[in-house]
């Protein structure tokens, strides 16, 4: 089975970076750059499990030399489950106020409390990535958090055609603040939807994938979980928080990216730069 997620862990001594799978030790590799050791890692992995996507999560922070520094801190990541649900309907009816854009299948306006039906929900994984849809995740997942953690996020719970033992929530918001583009940034591309004008920022460096908010819009004391997007909603949690969590049971299928964090507002792509390009 491919896409599995891997507890990892590393250190650096006398030059070099070794990263060895918690759970088998014997499963390691080291170099001098860590994006190396990393690569062999994914190849030793591919080797011994025969798992060409594997997802890996570590134990803590990883080297201020592989994500910007610049725009590391506060430590955010994104977290979404590592599983799809396949035949998901597209279009579902009064899931939001004002339908959906014809042109790039996104949900307009608000979301209803209409619940979403899925042809299934997963079996092994606490979370999926659903295609024109907000993320789902499970009861257990969620049971990991405090109420007050989860006060001040909606989840509403999905249908599933198939009979399951297994109960999934959809992220349903509300978000604190959208994506954003950055001037200083190399990589980036952006895209506006001529139909409905959804914007969208995708940035790639260096075969990596960047997403970025701005410091300026999160409150002064981050909460350990939050939402951000306007579209697609993400889920994202506090460095510290993620690293409690991620080797438990409810966290199984998680994986986590970590998000950029702009806290210069002249950086902040505006509308207006964008009409120019």
């Amino acid at each position: 089975m491919e896409g599995l997620i891997y507890n990892c862990s590393w250190k650096k001594e006398k030059g070099k970076y070794t990263i060895w799978d918690i759970d088998n030790t014997n499963l390691n590799t080291s170099s001098s750059i860590f994006e190396d050791a990393l690569d062999s890692m994914r190849e030793k992995i591919l080797c011994e499990y025969g798992d060409g996507e594997a997802q890996i999560n570590f134990d803590k922070s990883l080297p201020k030399n592989l994500f910007p520094v610049k725009y590391s801190y506060p430590e955010i990541y994104r977290i979404a489950g590592n599983d799809g649900v396949d035949n998901v309907e597209t279009f579902q009816p009064d899931i939001y106020t004002k339908d959906y854009c014809m042109h790039c299948n996104i949900g307009l306006g608000e979301r209803t409390k209409k619940q979403l039906i899925l042809p299934s929900l997963p079996r092994t994984s606490n979370g999926a990535i659903l295609s024109g849809y907000n993320n789902i995740f499970s009861e257990d997942f969620l049971e990991l958090f405090t109420s007050d953690e989860l006060d001040n996020i909606n989840f509403l719970e999905v249908k599933s055609i198939k009979k399951s033992k297994r109960i999934f929530y959809e992220l349903i918001g509300p978000s604190i603040t959208d994506y954003i583009g950055v001037k200083s940034f190399q990589g980036k591309k952006i895209y506006i939807c001529p139909s409905c004008g959804k914007i969208g920022f995708l940035y790639t460096y260096k075969s990596n994938f960047y997403w970025f908010i701005s410091r300026a819009m999160l409150p002064d004391k981050i909460p350990n979980l939050f939402v951000i997007g306007r579209y697609n909603l993400g889920l994202c949690i506090i460095g510290k928080r993620w690293r409690e969590i991620q080797s438990k049971k409810g966290a199984k299928g998680i994986v986590a990216e970590q998000i950029g964090i702009v806290k210069e507002n002249d950086e902040i792509v505006l509308r207006e730069d964008m009409n120019k390009e």
